[in-house]
């Protein structure tokens, strides 16, 4: 939601936007749902954000696949369904965004909507890491330190995957960075993987 100006007024930007979606632009279908999930120019409402996220996917508007799966997962503004929420992952993934990828390795992991599958997981996980999703680069560096998720041990690549996750900002892996790089032993405990963030408004990954 940049702008300069007029633009920059959140009900101005949501009038406009909104009259953009009503004439059928997916990418303000899009836009629009956003605003409405946040409540940003608009008052909050997540159902209507997901009937625009839809009309959005449906649409073609890829940005859009990765929320409406988070609305099927997480039961935002819809019944939770978590069979939709892979299906509608997978199509994220499949257009290049790294967070749909981790996140569909999330259903797998977990069994959430599809048959439990921990290399099916990690394969995904790894998909996510290679488009630049800083929790898909957690996951293949705790893949990696660990030798888990159908992957061998290699500390060279938990290394390098965490170093990408430290860079990207995320904490969590400049913690992991230094373990792996001072003792090259796996973690004493490790939690389940992270699935990928939701996307918000502004752009930030709260996992981080």
């Amino acid at each position: 939601f940049n702008g300069t100006g007029v633009a920059a007024k959140a009900q101005v930007a949501g009038k406009w936007c909104r009259i953009a979606a009503e004439k059928g632009l997916p990418k303000a279908m899009f836009m629009w749902g956003l605003m409405l999930e946040v409540g940003h120019g608009t008052p909050q409402d997540t159902q209507a954000a997901f009937g625009w996220y839809k009309k959005a996917a449906e649409g073609g508007e890829t940005r859009a696949y990765m929320n409406l799966g988070e609305c099927y997962e997480e039961g935002r503004g819809v019944s939770a369904n978590p069979a939709e929420a892979a299906k509608w992952y997978r199509k994220g993934a499949d257009s290049g965004d790294g967070a749909a990828s981790t996140s569909l390795g999330g259903l797998y992991y977990a069994g959430n909507g599809v048959a439990q599958d921990q290399a099916e997981a990690g394969r995904w996980f790894i998909k996510g890491a290679e488009a630049g999703n800083k929790n898909g680069m957690f996951n293949a560096g705790l893949m990696y330190e660990q030798g888990i998720l159908g992957v061998s041990r290699d500390l060279a690549k938990a290394r390098h995957w965490f170093g990408k996750a430290a860079a990207a900002g995320m904490k969590p892996a400049s913690a992991a960075l230094e373990r792996v790089s001072a003792a090259d032993k796996p973690a004493d405990a490790q939690g389940r993987p992270e699935i990928a963030g939701r996307y918000v408004a502004n752009g930030k990954n709260p996992n981080g």
